[in-house]
């Protein structure tokens, strides 16, 4: 744990994702509950944040191809990726496996990936361009074959629909993910009950409670 003087982060969190899919108001929406339009961020941006008695840095990178190597090297020992992308944009998606997937090479081994659809309130009943049965598939097959898979991983896809407009599942992605990072990387003796969430239960897989052909839980 981070002690004294200058900050110094326990656990480390990275967004990536196409520009304009929404990531830093997402972020921001996360930090302050309200819901802020921003400009696209210019290579990576850092922001602390407390997990009860832990540091945990929050790495907001630019979506643009000409950034690309900086996303590359910002990902370096991250514990946690959540791969963000427009619910109305399947482009946005494609890329994720395309572009940014190949980013968490340098990640921890046991780097949890989170895909998050993002805008959702501009579905507004409408299909969104990505199926959720391709969001689950990529979920899943990001969090294949890691190091120690028969840790504390669920084994349903950590994949939810968002809306940083309205606040929908915001606080549900990183509860879920501080839930397992400090379940895996921080030492069983160095932490307690309070440090993880117990106020409400996290479910994965979450999306829109508007109906759609296919229920994906």
């Amino acid at each position: 744990m981070a002690s004294g003087g200058r900050t110094q982060a326990d656990l480390k969190v990275i967004i990536l994702g196409d520009h304009s899919v929404g990531k830093t108001s997402f972020i921001q929406r996360y930090l302050s509950g309200s819901f802020v339009t921003t400009q696209s961020t210019l290579g990576a941006s850092l922001v602390m944040k407390k997990w009860s008695t832990y540091h945990v840095a929050i790495w907001d990178t630019a979506g643009e191809e000409r950034f690309a190597a900086i996303s590359n090297f910002y990902t370096r020992g991250a514990h946690a990726a959540i791969l963000a992308y427009d619910v109305t944009n399947r482009e946005s998606f494609d890329k994720l496996s395309s572009t940014f997937a190949k980013f968490l090479e340098d990640a921890h081994p046991d780097c949890l990936c989170v895909v998050v659809g993002m805008k959702s309130d501009l579905l507004t009943g409408s299909d969104p361009a990505v199926p959720t049965s391709d969001a689950r598939d990529l979920a899943v097959n990001l969090n294949l074959n890691k190091a120690n898979s028969n840790k504390t991983k669920s084994p349903s896809p950590a994949f939810f629909t968002t809306s940083a407009k309205t606040g929908e599942n915001v606080e549900n992605v990183f509860a879920l993910i501080q839930t397992i990072l400090i379940s895996e990387f921080i030492p069983s003796s160095s932490r307690s009950q309070s440090d993880v969430p117990t106020s409400r239960s996290i479910r994965l897989d979450s999306t829109r409670t508007a109906p759609e052909k296919k229920s994906c839980c």
